[in-house]
């Protein structure tokens, strides 16, 4: 009896026994269950936070990505890149952007395209006309340089001419605003739509004027790419050769009027007639300028070199000798390719200041670069930088700065 009593008791110890053990692994068990979901409450917001943060994250990448994206651009319906240069014979030549851009290239003008970047493009007017018609959109920064003009353009319709030759620029503004800046125009100046602005750099005139009231754009016949010259650049120029005078049958300086109406080629041919030599070196500074201008437009390299060098021996230390040296310096660059020539005359230009000290800087880079000189090219562009940091040349200068 006794026994059975001690079994009864050790059983029912030891039912007790799993009975709590039980409850423990049960209140473990549960403990477990809500930690994990406790943790997985703490999980769950994170996850549908961050969802909606990376996705957000992926278009604000995108939409970066594609506004940054540089602008395509064909050249007459061709893919085209930087550097390219551009000539209109009979028919317009368009440049076109993809974001809807198109800056027409007119008949008989020369330009060239200097940068495109994500937020625009700049366009250097050689001479002649370009018809621009530039689409707004945010952070647009396009840019149409013509002699030393620059056209500053967000998003409008505009017509720009450039005649190097009688160095007058004249834009037409159809639509919405742009500024123009350099040359004449110390702060820049705002031209609206319907307007017309005029600058002859000669003259030191300027006309901002309605549209309707002024009278027909001048003949913007653009002067075709710099002429390099061939001779070595000398300190001192050669003393004048002794020319004979023209010959009484022929009148005299009959080539102007056919220069200013962009007729170089019979133009340079009365000169000759005239005697080219004897207009070198009695004709006043602007004459033998514009005779320097109608020989290297008509292809006549060694004539128009005779030409800018009587500027320069005749008048130094003048505005006109300072321009002769650009001249000089845009024969040697694109016509002979003497780049070491160039740098020598653009330095001497740019020097000396004049008109085109702004566009002297500019080439100064081009010119450097292309003569293998990449160290004082990245000097030029950094005073090009300090001086005209929004110029024609700027998006270069950076380029070459940054490397």
């Amino acid at each position: 009896m006794e026994l059975n009593r001690l079994e009864k008791l050790g059983r029912r110890v030891g039912e007790t026994i799993e009975e709590e053990l039980s409850e423990r692994d049960e209140l473990a068990r549960v403990r477990a269950r809500l930690e994990g979901r406790v943790r997985a409450r703490r999980k769950v917001p994170a996850l549908a936070y961050l969802a909606p943060i990376a996705a957000a994250a992926a278009l604000l990448l995108a939409f970066f990505v594609f506004q940054r994206r540089h602008l395509t651009v064909t050249v007459g319906g061709e893919p085209s890149a930087v550097g390219v240069f551009v000539a209109a014979t009979a028919a317009p030549m368009p440049i076109r952007f993809n974001d809807g851009t198109e800056i027409a290239v007119m008949p008989h003008a020369h330009a060239r395209l200097v940068s495109v970047s994500h937020s625009g493009a700049r366009v250097v007017l050689e001479r002649g006309t370009v018809a621009a018609r530039v689409v707004h959109r945010a952070n647009a920064d396009w840019h149409v340089a013509a002699g030393p003009f620059d056209v500053h353009v967000v998003g409008t319709r505009f017509d720009a001419s450039w005649d190097p030759a009688l160095e007058v620029f004249r834009l037409d503004l159809h639509e919405g605003a742009v500024v123009v800046s350099g040359g004449l125009l110390d702060r820049g100046s705002r031209v609206s739509a319907g307007e017309t602005l005029r600058i002859d750099v000669r003259a030191g005139r300027m006309d901002l004027v309605k549209t309707s009231t002024l009278t027909s754009a001048p003949s913007a016949e653009p002067a075709p790419p710099p002429s390099p010259s061939s001779s070595t650049v000398e300190s001192a120029p050669p003393a004048p050769a002794t020319h004979a005078a023209p010959s009484a049958s022929v009148p005299a300086r009959t080539w102007q009027p056919l220069a200013a109406s962009g007729k170089y080629n019979a133009a340079l041919e009365l000169a000759k007639q005239v005697g080219f030599g004897h207009e070198c070196d009695h004709a006043g500074p602007a004459d033998v300028l514009l005779l320097g201008d109608v020989a290297r437009l008509a292809g006549d390299v060694p004539r128009a070199q005779e030409a800018y060098r009587a500027v320069r021996r005749r008048f130094p230390k003048s505005a006109h000798a300072s321009t002769a040296a650009f001249s000089l310096g845009r024969l040697a660059f694109e016509r002979q390719h003497a780049y070491a020539e160039a740098v020598t005359w653009f330095e001497t230009a740019l020097r000396e200041g004049g008109p085109f000290a702004r566009d002297a800087a500019g080439r100064l880079i081009e010119a450097k670069k292309a003569a293998g000189d990449l160290a004082g090219a990245k000097v030029a562009a950094r005073n090009y930088l300090d001086r005209w940091p929004t110029g024609p040349h700027a998006a270069l200068a950076r380029g070459l700065h940054s490397e």
